[in-house]
């Protein structure tokens, strides 16, 4: 049976795109496949990414959410990693149980594009934090900073720290240090993420009130620990 011209010209825009994207994609290792269903965004483990299809991990407490995904179905997802958003169409193809979690490989049916080059860099930390919700009676909660830009900050806390639910669109309280600054802000959740572990939460958050000062401070302290993770980094290739 002939190959459809179209088709063949598809698949070969598909590969060139995972060509040019796919180291960006797996050398950071905190890239996820990002999945909406029933209005929510499950953020999964990328595997692999090669030539025409991408394997992802459903961890146990999201398989019984998502097994649902069908082999017929094509799924819009997007990869969400430091260096962008990318956006593509998915059609499962296989699905295999490992342990507790299910793998799954999809066909890409769409080329993967960039639609977002992020405004802030973002520097992987593992810092204290307090938060607490504005205008709530509830003392402030312990938490940790997973990542932080002059944009906002990927905040990671136990269930049993945090005394009421968090919504996306609440604003937050805040106190951390970097170095030896103190700074005392608000943000805003923009996004609740999944987590595989059942007794974590975690939330994307911006920045709503940061005064020049506390940019400034932030905005150093990305810099000069950047370029210390830059120089170990190219000493460790060499």
């Amino acid at each position: 049976m002939a190959i459809n011209p179209l088709q063949k010209i598809k698949e070969y825009d598909i590969k060139k795109s995972v060509k040019e994207h796919n180291e960006n994609i797996l050398n950071d290792l905190e890239s996820k496949l990002r999945l909406s269903y029933r209005g929510k965004y499950y953020f999964l483990e990328i595997s692999d990414l090669d030539d025409i299809n991408i394997t992802f991990i459903i961890p146990p407490d999201l398989v019984y959410v998502l097994r649902i995904l069908n082999t017929k179905d094509i799924v819009k997802a997007s990869i969400v990693s430091k260096t962008g958003l990318y956006t593509t169409d998915i059609q499962v193809i296989e699905k295999r149980d490992v342990g507790d979690s299910l793998y799954c490989t999809a066909k890409l049916n769409a080329r993967i594009d960039k639609i977002q080059r992020r405004k802030h860099y973002r520097l992987s930390v593992n810092l204290p934090i307090n938060c607490g919700l504005v205008g709530s009676s509830h003392d402030l909660f312990e938490a940790s900073i997973r990542d932080i830009s002059v944009g906002g900050m990927l905040l990671c806390a136990k269930k049993d720290n945090i005394k009421e639910t968090l919504y996306e669109d609440q604003d937050l309280e805040v106190i951390f240090e970097l170095d030896e600054f103190l700074i005392r802000t608000k943000v805003n959740i923009i996004a609740a993420i999944e987590s595989s572990t059942k007794d974590v939460f975690i939330y994307r958050t911006q920045f709503t009130s940061l005064t020049e000062q506390q940019k400034s401070i932030i905005a150093d302290y990305i810099n000069t620990h950047r370029s210390y993770y830059d120089i170990k980094r190219r000493n460790k290739d060499n």
